[in-house]
This record gives structure tokens, C-alpha cells and sequence, in this order.
């Protein structure tokens, strides 16, 4: 299968030419060396916005050559392997010179019309089909009645206007595919309905009319969007009216399981929705939903903020860092509403982001990631840090110590009285971090692993502490040193 090339640019002038070129290329009396046309060009429907695809096939083409042309408007398409039309949706492919197609994408009802296939014989000959282009029915909302709510026993008259191709066949039904009396039915006419004929004795046939109602949730007396503070109890409440008289269920909207109280679950029946000791888990939307069988369904969206100052938690309360390497501190905080963050040093002094302190905040929901970024660490940066979070509720902070470590070593030694790596052995030993104030509190606590020379033990007492080299590993984020 090959594709046509699109000409870069062809003028009136230009197609005239090319078709008194081909109209005139071969000419012969013998009718055997003639093309001829295999089938018609089929008539083709596609819907508005589709892709469609016109077939011409011919036979014993030899040198003559294949065009398109739209019809109704004299315009030339394709000439043999050529695309003439500026159109960028029209295409052309063909297969063995035998078979050729004009593709054109994405439908308009402009295209709609006569196209034609012809070869530039003496005289010509041609196919031509029809491409029908159908549009969907489209109710014009603007001129179509919206709900309507009318005092029982007056008149009333829904308008329904649509647009389409072929024009539309308009008609009204009630939805649930109940029969109606177009005089007007109320609720009061439930009931059997008797014909009788008056012989004697009466011989008669008996009827119910049910009159059924779509619910419909009586917004004055249905919660709004609530905002209550985490720990109290809420209540929530859903109130429909319709016959038969409504199903009312509560669920979230995003369909995940919730505590209520204590029980993990999806749905709710009943019209409230009471939920004890309200915490930041239950925030969302809620839906009640109300049904009757008696279609459609409906519903009201209810959301539920819930109130609670800040917290914080912080991944490492103790980071390390060598002179010159760039080191980020983390919080963690949630609140609603939403807190104001910021960073500071131990002398209380804001932080504010530049080219020394960069500070980023990211949000998910009530909560956010803090961050401090100190780039080329200095000896005076070696101190503590505070992340703060504030909100109308309260405040809190935590605080990070960064201290220093040495940088890593870049030289190396040639000591053949150095054991290598696999030569020395491991051990471990548990120790407990305080901090350097009055009170000795316990940080926490950190394991140290010791590399040791495999004959450390018998010469220990004539080696200084300093040849032993030893490795501390921060367990747990404490400590880091060496």
C-alpha cells in the first residue's frame, strides 16, 4: 500500500495544467487498451467527526492516470500519486495501481456530496459515489424546558427542540416506561379503577393506578458541608420524600472504608450518619443517597472538614554533615486549617530561603512535607534547627541538631603493617547518646561496629589507641562519626 505525496503548493493555474496534461496523455482508438472500471464506487455514510474512505478500482491502467474530484464544487482532489486539495484532512493511497483510496479524516458535513473517480481517457471515463455524512441528534438546551415545578391541577407544557441529520424524530415518554394521562395524574388518583357495563347483572373489569414518585431530598432539612473540631461527635442527616418511601444510605464519595464507631465499613443505612469522637480520618465528602426503585436515584454531597492543631514529626531528629556538602533537614506536620510553616535557628531568628537556606513545602490534604536544604555547610552552621507549624488552633516545633563529621578521605596509604579489609573482623557494642545540659537526658540509642586487626587482642597493650580504627554507624539516625 502507497501513500500520495501532497503537493507543497498548486495554484488554479497549476491544476488546469496538470489536468490538460493528463487529459491528453494517452490517446487510442483500440477500446481493449482501455482501462475499465472492476466495481462502482460505493456510496458511503459515516458519522460527523469518523474517518471515511472512498474505493476506486481499476484495471489495465497502463499508462493512463487516476484523479479525484469533488463534484458538487469542480474541485480537484488527487492526480495519480499527487495530492492538488490544500485540505489537510484528504489523503490518498493506492495498491498495485490498481486499487485507490481517498481517505478523509475527521468528517465535517461539508464533505458531504458526489466524488468522483476518473481516468484521463479520450473520452473520459469515471465513477463517481456518494459520501453521506450523518450527525447524532442534539437537544438544543437552550430551547428545551429544564425541571419544572407547577401547582397541582394547572396546566403545563414541556418544550423539547433537537438538532441532527437527518432531522430528528422527536418523542416524550415518562422515564420509568410507565403509561401517563396527558390531562394530568396526582398522587390522589392512586388507586382501582373499575369499567362496568350496566347489564344485569353488572359485568365489569377493574384496574389499580399507581402513581409512583421519584425521591427527592428535602434540601431544608439535609446537612450542608460541616467543619467540626477532631474528638467531638457529628451528625449528619439526610432527609427524602417519595413513594414508595426512599432507601437512604450514607457512603463516601471516594468508595473507602471508615471508622464508625469502631467498625470499619463502606455504607451507612438510615438517614443520620452519626460518627463519635470525629478525628482528621473521617475529612472528605460524604454521600447520601436516596432510592425508591422509582428511577433515577439521587443524591447530595456532603463534606466534612475536621478541625485540629498542628502536628509534627520529624524522620531524623539528628543529621550529620562534613564542611562544604550540602544537607537537608525534614518536618512533618498536619493541620487544619492549614498551618503556617517556617524554619528557624536556635536563637529564634527566621529562616528565609536564598542562596544559603532554600526551603520547599509540599502539601497532600491536612498534610505537608517541610523542608531545609543548607547548602556548602560551614563550621557555624554545626547547631539546631527548629521547624515550626502554626495554626488558629495552636502551634508546635521540633528541632533537628546537625552536627559535623569529617570529610571523606581521598588519599591513600601503602602501610604493609595495615591489615586489608577482609583481613579485619567485626564486632558491635550497643551505647546510649545524652545531651551536653544538666539534666544528661537520654537522646537515644546507637550501635557501633568496630572494625578490628585479627591480632588486636594480643596487641593491644603495646598499641595506641590510635592505630585502632574504628567505625561508627549511625543506627537508627543518631550519630555519625569516625
Amino acid at each position: 500500500m502507497m501513500s500520495g505525496r501532497r503537493l507543497a503548493s498548486c495554484s488554479a493555474v497549476t491544476a488546469v495544467l496538470l489536468l490538460l496534461i493528463i487529459s491528453g496523455s494517452v490517446i487510442s482508438s483500440d477500446e481493449s487498451l482501455f482501462p475499465r472500471f472492476v466495481e462502482p464506487v460505493t456510496n458511503v455514510t459515516v458519522t460527523v467527526g469518523r474517518d471515511a474512505l472512498l474505493a476506486c478500482v481499476v484495471e489495465d491502467l497502463r499508462g493512463y492516470k487516476v484523479a479525484w474530484v469533488r463534484v458538487d464544487t469542480q474541485t480537484i482532489l488527487s492526480i495519480h500519486h499527487n495530492i492538488i486539495t490544500q485540505n489537510a484532512r484528504i489523503s490518498l493511497s493506492y495498491n498495485d495501481h490498481r486499487s485507490w483510496y481517498l481517505h478523509i479524516k475527521n468528517v465535517q458535513e461539508v464533505d458531504r456530496g458526489w466524488y468522483m473517480c476518473q481516468v484521463n481517457t479520450d473520452p473520459m471515463r469515471s465513477r463517481k459515489g456518494y459520501l453521506q455524512v450523518v450527525v447524532p441528534p442534539v437537544i438544543i438546551d437552550n430551547m428545551t424546558s429544564t425541571d419544572m415545578v407547577v401547582r397541582e391541577g394547572t396546566n403545563v407544557t414541556m418544550v423539547c427542540r433537537a438538532t441532527g441529520y437527518p432531522e430528528p424524530y422527536v418523542m416524550w415518554r415518562r422515564e420509568d416506561g410507565q403509561e401517563f394521562n396527558c390531562n394530568g395524574e396526582r398522587e390522589v388518583d392512586r388507586g382501582w379503577y373499575m369499567c362496568q357495563v350496566n347489564t344485569d347483572p353488572m359485568r365489569s373489569r377493574k384496574g389499580y393506578l399507581q402513581v409512583v414518585v421519584p425521591p427527592v431530598i428535602i434540601d431544608n432539612m439535609t446537612s450542608t458541608d460541616m467543619v467540626v473540631r477532631e474528638g467531638t461527635n457529628v451528625t449528619m442527616v439526610c432527609r427524602a420524600t417519595g413513594y414508595p418511601e426512599p432507601y437512604v444510605m450514607w457512603r463516601r464519595e471516594d468508595g473507602q472504608e471508615f471508622n464508625c464507631n469502631g467498625e470499619s465499613v463502606n455504607v451507612v443505612d438510615g438517614e443520620n450518619l452519626t460518627i463519635s469522637k470525629v478525628s482528621r480520618l473521617h475529612m472528605g465528602a460524604y454521600l447520601c443517597i436516596a432510592s425508591n426503585g422509582v428511577p433515577p436515584s439521587i443524591s447530595k454531597r456532603v463534606v466534612l472538614m475536621v478541625q485540629f492543631p498542628p502536628m509534627l514529626s520529624i524522620p531524623n531528629q539528628l543529621e550529620a554533615a562534613y564542611i562544604g556538602q550540602d544537607v537537608t533537614l525534614e518536618c512533618h506536620t498536619e493541620a487544619y486549617p492549614s498551618s503556617i510553616n517556617y524554619w528557624t535557628t536556635d536563637r529564634g531568628d527566621m529562616i528565609i530561603s536564598g542562596n544559603k537556606y532554600i526551603t520547599s513545602l509540599s502539601d497532600d490534604s491536612y498534610s505537608r512535607k517541610m523542608k531545609l536544604t543548607i547548602r556548602r555547610v560551614s563550621s557555624r552552621d554545626f547547631s539546631s534547627y527548629r521547624c515550626v507549624a502554626k495554626n488558629s488552633l495552636g502551634e508546635t516545633d521540633g528541632l533537628i541538631r546537625l552536627d559535623e563529621i569529617p570529610a571523606p578521605s581521598t588519599t591513600s596509604t601503602t602501610d604493609n603493617n595495615v591489615p586489608t579489609f577482609p583481613q579485619r573482623k567485626k564486632g558491635k557494642h550497643k551505647n546510649r547518646w545524652r545531651d551536653s545540659s544538666a539534666e544528661n537526658r537520654v537522646i537515644g540509642d546507637y550501635e557501633v561496629e568496630e572494625w578490628k586487626d585479627v591480632d588486636y587482642e594480643s596487641t593491644q597493650s603495646s598499641r595506641s589507641a590510635i592505630s585502632r580504627g574504628v567505625l561508627f554507624v549511625i543506627m537508627g539516625g543518631l550519630l555519625i562519626a569516625s
